[in-house]
């Protein structure tokens, strides 16, 4: 079950954290790739392994449509 995603658009790279004792948070190190099958195998027996919990990630484009903190400014006065 998923227990949140947000909507992403233009998504170029997927990937999935699969901790390391003493290093489960570098996302350098314990990030791997979902590209093939047999990613995803490999991802599944992860999950399997802890408590049917992964974290997937995704790299995606920051939609064009972003408000300049100037306007922001000028129109909350």
């Amino acid at each position: 079950m998923v227990k949140s995603c947000k909507s992403y658009f233009k998504v170029s790279k997927l990937g999935y954290m699969k901790p390391y004792e003493g290093v489960a948070n570098d996302l350098n190190i314990c990030l791997h790739p979902l590209t093939t099958d047999q990613h995803v195998l490999d991802m599944v027996q992860a999950t399997r392994a802890n408590e049917n919990e992964v974290e997937i990630y995704a790299q995606h484009l920051v939609d064009s449509d972003v408000l300049d903190s100037d306007d922001l400014i000028d129109s909350a006065y």
